[in-house]
């Protein structure tokens, strides 16, 4: 079973597409663990109230929240060629938040870091996202530099809320209907769980969920 490093550092400096390279953990006893063990890396260590706490504000902060997995990336230099920044292409599967300035079909996301030619921007503890990996994310409006063309269904281009794996959620088994995930620093025990925990877990009274291709 493939997992989601929260500190890709090494694959990213080795080589940017190895940033979706992941090891292979065949127990979920293995893999909670593993998981949990990156988290004290990338997220913010909290008692079960601060926790509750902090997550809400995540939920009330983001501009979007929507389900969906990351197809395609490409990496770019800023204006001056002094930086470089990485566009996700992630098809939506489902919408939490922000349904009426985002639509279903795909959006891009930007995230600091990445190599082109002789330039790599490595940030310790970044996020990173998997190829094709079901996915929580958890955005704001970009406000990062774009430089390329959006050729997405949504004029609306995302940054993550924050820069660490504070504002994702990943899924253990991509391909399974109601599969378990971590993120927020819980481990949940399946899909419906955490569809449930940002329904609950903020002071806004969110929207029914738009699912796509229904």
């Amino acid at each position: 079973m493939d997992i989601v490093p929260y500190n890709f550092r090494a694959d990213f400096q080795r080589n940017q597409p190895k940033q979706y390279a992941m090891k292979k953990i065949k127990s979920l006893a293995t893999l909670c663990a593993v998981l949990i063990a990156f988290s004290s890396f990338g997220q913010i260590m909290l008692n079960p109230t601060d926790r509750a706490i902090h997550n809400g504000k995540v939920v009330d902060r983001a501009a979007y929240i929507f389900e969906g997995e990351v197809f395609e990336y490409k990496c770019y230099y800023n204006a001056d060629s002094t930086f470089v920044y990485t566009e996700h292409t992630v098809q939506i599967s489902q919408i939490f938040k922000g349904q009426d300035q985002l639509s279903c079909g795909q959006v891009n996301i930007i995230t600091q870091g990445g190599e082109i030619d002789d330039l790599i921007v490595d940030l310790s503890h970044n996020i990173g996202f998997r190829l094709n990996f079901k996915t929580i994310f958890f955005c704001i409006k970009n406000r990062f530099p774009y430089l390329l063309n959006n050729s997405t269904d949504n004029v609306i281009v995302c940054q993550p809320l924050y820069s660490t794996p504070e504002c994702i959620v990943n899924f253990y088994d991509p391909k399974g209907s109601n599969p378990p995930a971590y993120g927020l620093g819980i481990v949940f025990n399946s899909h419906q769980n955490v569809c449930d925990y940002i329904d609950t877990i903020g002071t806004e009274n969110l929207p029914e969920p738009i699912v796509c291709g229904e």
